[in-house]
């Protein structure tokens, strides 16, 4: 019964949220349904914690057994069925975040990934080894241009 009325209360906050966009943007339209999509894709997307460095020695592989040397593992588990590789979506076709979480300046630091190279998500014409810690997508700059600011800015 709470469940069921917590969900209700949460609808009925969005048909109203929904109901006031209408308003506000009177000159374009979108339907009920893409406006929940889109409220709950940003909220997935604007709470994302900051990823932190782990700090200290590694632990050891979970759930095999140690020596007595120091913490080594006495034998590595064997995998029972190789993993299967699959291939990732190419870099013209990822999901790119939304406008508010590109462009609010919070946590988008760039990380060199050294074998990685994709075609750049805003210029589409080069490719980069500089990915967007938060953003996931891979952006160039060079002394010409600056695509991975273009990209935050905009």
């Amino acid at each position: 019964m709470v469940q069921e009325d917590f969900f209700h209360m949460v609808d009925m906050t969005l048909v109203n949220a929904w109901l006031l966009w209408r308003r506000i943007n009177a000159d374009s339209y979108m339907p009920l349904y893409d406006f929940k999509l889109a409220v709950s894709e940003h909220l997935r997307k604007a709470g994302k914690a900051v990823m932190t460095k782990k700090r200290g020695r590694p632990s050891s592989i979970v759930g095999t057994p140690t020596s007595s040397r120091g913490g080594t593992p006495s034998r590595i588990p064997e995998s029972p069925v190789p993993a299967k590789k699959t291939r990732k979506t190419p870099a013209r076709h990822q999901d790119l975040p939304l406008a508010s979480v590109r462009t609010d300046g919070i946590s988008h630091f760039p990380i060199w990934k050294k074998n990685a190279r994709q075609i750049c998500q805003n210029c589409s014409k080069f490719r980069s080894f500089t990915l967007c810690e938060k953003c996931n997508v891979y952006l160039c700059y060079n002394d010409k241009r600056n695509c991975y600011k273009e990209f935050h800015e905009e």
